[in-house]
C-alpha cells in the first residue's frame, strides 16, 4: 500500500522555493520512488488477518497433538499401574499361599 503523494503540489512547491522545472520533477520522482519502496515490505491488515488465521490454525493442530500426547501418557499409566497392581496381587498371593514356617 503505497503512501498518497501529490508530485504536482511537490513540484510546484519546490520551484516556489527557487529549484528549477526540472530538478523538482526529478527530486519529486526520487521521492516518489523512495516512499514507494519503503512501503512495499510492510504488511496489510488483509496480511495481518491472513497471518493471523494460519497462527489460530497452528495453535489448535498444536492444542490437538497436546491432548492426544495426554491420552496416551494416561493410557499407558493406567497399563502400567493395572500391570504393577497384577503383579503385586501375583507376588502376595505365592508369599501368602506358602505355609508359614516359623
Amino acid at each position: 500500500m503505497a503512501v498518497p503523494f501529490d508530485t504536482h503540489e511537490t513540484i510546484t512547491r519546490l520551484t516556489q522555493a527557487g529549484f528549477p522545472p526540472g530538478q523538482a520533477e526529478a527530486l519529486s520522482d526520487t521521492l516518489k520512488q523512495a516512499l514507494d519502496g519503503s512501503q512495499s515490505h510492510l504488511a496489510t491488515k488483509a496480511d495481518l488477518d491472513a497471518t493471523k488465521a494460519d497462527l489460530r490454525t497452528e495453535i489448535e493442530k498444536v492444542r490437538t497433538e497436546i491432548q492426544t500426547a495426554k491420552n496416551s501418557i494416561l493410557m499407558w499409566t493406567i497399563g502400567v499401574l493395572g500391570s504393577m497392581y497384577v503383579i503385586g496381587m501375583v507376588l502376595l498371593y505365592n508369599l501368602l499361599a506358602r505355609p508359614f514356617k516359623p
